[in-house]
């Protein structure tokens, strides 16, 4: 069985898209999804929406998918789930590892799902995320067909895919651009899509980080051969029209293939041009499924809907105003929208009349248009009438067979039956008719009018005696309170009751223990508030030139160097060995070798910066080149995704959960220790408040400085712009306002980062840092040469001897540890 998932962005669009084929819709509520700007439900509505889709056979998901600070955690959470658990909400989709160790205490039966935002890009990750109570998994949508097949085949979790839709430039998950741009956070469902704007890159202006939709119409065979349990369909921003018109034409394919096969699977151009009318960014891509990614999959031109190709300009006739000749290139009707100067100064005309494909026609524009130019009708308005009619005026009815027992002397019965599901009820004793009895078609016909119950009667047996007479009053009023009793058993199946709980609708926040949270950022230091002298210091490194030039400094206690490096740098001169017997070059050996070595003599730990991404084929790179006799001399791994907790936990070595593993709240604090971490980096949008709440101890790490990734990236700048040269380095992106960001390729694991163009520097934040009392403090170098990185060392010698502020770097900023995000 092969489940479509759609959109339900508002209750219109649930709706319309069960209507359309869909088996299970997707919902934001009023709390914690990820598209906060969505026509969500309201509570009533997802407790009615729920009922609406049981009855129908059919599924609803709550996104629970933002990441959650304490107090919502603890005063906002149960009371949310609550009624929805009680209701028989099928499942969640979550983020949060907090959230998932909260809901699996409290809502023991309520399934969870693993969003795309959890970043889940290996068997590893799948593995463990079982572990902890999930359901299903969303991968990351950067994986190939390939990758996610490997998955399925390994790990007895179902998967869930996207098959058509928007794409993020970024890993979901860990995109900041939005949020350290203009406050509004990815995380939080409040993203702005800066990644659609224009940028200039290389003397050339585009739109350089927006993807085009995808469309796997051509690929559901082999999604469905891979063994997918879902396939979603992205859009809650997006209207009724487009989830039925999308759900309709997948339905349809789906079945198409299950039912003939692949021989008997062909794709129908009128169906790919109705999904290119309901929207598309300049065409559709298959996504990183099984082409090579690359700048086919980009919308250069445009971030918005591009249409369909609608006339071709023939000329321009001057007037009292402007006449353009055009050419229709398809058949175009009243009410359509044609884009007039595409780009910049477009504007929408509505087509009065309707064009035949071939026909010449005008249209008044108040400027002249250059001849050839195509013209795209950005809204179909056949088209979306028809859906509108077809499936967002009416509901669904739910089939429904009755059988009725119409006896002399005896009380009127009617069964229904719906599915599995039968009721009976009783109603009054027929009289003898005086002179007009009830013929079995008058019977048929009160019975069969179900339309206002919301039902459509399929099939009626009817026992009767002849002569009889009741009230057509008596005989509706059976009708009704049947099928209201038929939905009501329906529904009283998905009920559910909270083991061991009484019905408390004012429980209004779970406190957890601290033994029920374990020890870790609930834990408050007992002791006095630290000075920022007493805090050690930790220095992060990105080349063997920082790492030497952190050793000669001498006053950090520990020191983590990025293992990216090797990768990248045996990428470029071809040293990985062809046998994959997992030796460095002698060079880097014995470079990391005395380096460890130094370290260790003037009491200096070293530790292991994991890469961003953690794929099959960058996990097989990694230990080629870090032998185990090499990893053993590391004194902590820091692991920057899940994926990479199940290589690193039976090394017995400690681990680090960087910020890319959200530790928003005590929940997710103790579910990142409980899977094996000992220490943990704050959140980087968390406000010094948050912090507080939260809680922040001994084994917290706080970064005071560094320039702190906004993206973490599959596509790839350098080889969209020009080529892929195999050879890691930084290209500078500027923006409309001049603003530079730098983008890092790292050939070595495939993947871009995006740096904030200014540092972290919570040099002037000294109090704030002391009432906090972290375990250390970090200084992040990437992309700083020497010099630069001696200022921002000298300038932090100089904080943590004399106290006072300090100015950590130029043009520093103190992110969100004073702005926060809402």
């Amino acid at each position: 069985m092969v489940e479509l998932l759609a959109p339900g962005g508002s209750v219109s669009g649930i709706k319309a898209a069960l209507f359309a084929g869909a088996d299970a819709v997707y919902a934001g509520g009023p709390l914690f999804g990820a598209r906060a700007y969505a026509d969500n439900p309201e509570m009533d509505q997802l407790l009615s929406m729920i009922d609406y889709v049981h009855l129908r056979g059919k599924k609803l998901y709550l996104t629970v998918n933002t990441l959650l600070k304490e107090n919502e955690l603890q005063q906002s959470l149960y009371a949310y789930i609550e009624p929805l658990y009680r209701q028989g909400l099928d499942a969640v989709l979550v983020q949060d590892p907090g959230v998932i160790r909260f809901l699996r205490r409290e809502f023991p039966e309520l399934v969870m799902h693993a969003s795309t935002q959890m970043s889940i890009h290996s068997i590893s990750g799948a593995s463990l995320l079982k572990q902890l109570g999930i359901g299903r998994i969303v991968p990351a949508r950067e994986l190939t067909l390939a990758e996610i097949r490997s998955i399925r085949e390994a790990v007895d979790v179902e998967i869930e895919c996207f098959v058509h839709g928007a794409l993020c430039y970024c890993y979901s998950g860990r995109c900041l651009m939005s949020s350290m741009i203009g406050g509004r956070s990815g995380n939080r469902g409040r993203c702005a899509q800066p990644c659609r704007l224009p940028y200039t890159v290389s003397n050339k202006t585009a739109c350089m980080l927006s993807l085009k939709d995808i469309c796997t119409l051509r690929l559901l065979p082999d999604l469905i051969d891979a063994g997918i349990a879902s396939f979603k369909i992205e859009g809650r921003m997006k209207r009724a029209e487009y989830a039925a018109g999308v759900s309709e034409i997948y339905r349809r394919y789906i079945d198409l293939y299950l039912q003939k096969g692949r021989e008997g699977y062909h794709v129908a151009e009128e169906d790919e041009r109705d999904l290119m009318d309901l929207y598309n960014r300049g065409g559709f891509s298959t996504g990183y499924y099984v082409r090579p990614k690359g700048p086919s999959m980009m919308a250069f031109d445009r971030p918005n809907h591009a249409g369909t190709p609608a006339a071709k300009v023939l000329g321009s006739e001057k007037g009292k105003g402007t006449n353009l000749r055009l050419l229709a290139l398809e058949d175009l009707h009243k009410g359509d929208v044609i884009e007039l100067i595409p780009g910049e100064e477009k504007v929408n005309k509505t087509l009065p009349f309707d064009v035949s494909d071939g026909q010449t026609f005008s249209l008044s524009h108040s400027k002249a248009i250059p001849k050839n130019t195509i013209l795209p009708r950005v809204s179909n308005e056949q088209l979306l009438s028809r859906l509108a009619k077809q499936y967002c005026a009416q509901d669904e009815p739910l089939p429904v067979s009755m059988e009725l027992s119409f006896l002399a002397g005896q009380s009127v019965r009617l069964q229904a039956e719906s599915g599995d599901v039968v009721v009976c009820v009783n109603g009054g004793i027929p009289q003898q008719a005086q002179n007009a009895p009830l013929s079995e078609g008058d019977l048929g016909k009160a019975f069969r009018k179900t339309g206002g119950d919301g039902f459509v009667c399929n099939h009626l047996t009817i026992h009767m005696d002849e002569g009889l007479f009741m009230p057509v009053s008596a005989l509706n009023a059976l009708r009704r309170e049947t099928l209201a009793k038929l939905k009501d058993a329906i529904c009283q199946k998905y009920r559910r009751e909270i083991p061991g709980k009484q019905a408390d609708p004012d429980r209004q926040e779970v406190m957890p223990t601290q033994a029920a949270i374990g020890t870790g950022c609930a834990e408050r230091t007992a002791t006095s508030m630290k000075s920022l002298g007493a805090i050690p210091v930790q220095l992060v490194v990105s080349n063997p030139e920082q790492l030497r030039e952190a050793l000669s400094w001498g006053y950090a206690k520990e020191i983590l160097f990025d293992s990216t490096w090797v990768l990248d740098h045996a990428r470029e001169s071809g040293t990985v060995p062809p046998s994959h017997d997992g030796q460095l070059t002698q060079t880097m050996t014995q470079a990391l070798t005395k380096a460890l070595t130094q370290a260790r003599e003037q009491g200096i730990s070293v530790g292991l910066l994991l890469p961003v991404v953690w794929r099959s084929e960058v996990r097989e790179r990694f230990f080629d080149l870090f032998p185990d006799d090499l990893l053993r001399r590391f004194s902590a791994f820091a692991l920057r995704c899940l994926d990479q907790l199940p290589d690193f936990t039976p090394r017995q070595t400690e681990l680090i959960a960087e910020d890319d593993l959200y530790s928003w709240n005590t929940y997710a604090c103790a579910m990142l220790r409980e899977v094996g971490f000992s220490r943990l980096v704050t959140p980087a949008e968390l406000h010094f408040r948050e912090l507080k709440e939260r809680g922040v101890s001994d084994r917290d790490i706080l970064p005071v400085y560094g320039f702190h990734p906004l993206m973490i990236t599959s596509s790839c700048l350098r080889k969209n712009t020009d080529h892929c040269t195999k050879q890691a380095g930084f290209l500078l992106m500027k923006d409309r306002t001049g603003r530079t960001v730098r983008a890092e390729n790292h050939c070595g694991i495939c993947t871009n980062i995006l740096y904030n163009p200014n540092a972290l520097d919570l040099g002037r934040q000294q109090k704030r840092i002391e009432a906090l009392s972290p375990g250390m403090l970090r200084l992040h170098f990437t992309m700083e040469d020497i010099p630069a990185m001696q200022k921002v060392l000298s300038q932090m010698h100089i904080w943590k001897t004399q106290g006072g502020d300090v100015t950590l770097c130029p043009d520093g900023t103190s992110g969100h540890f004073r702005r926060g995000v809402e």
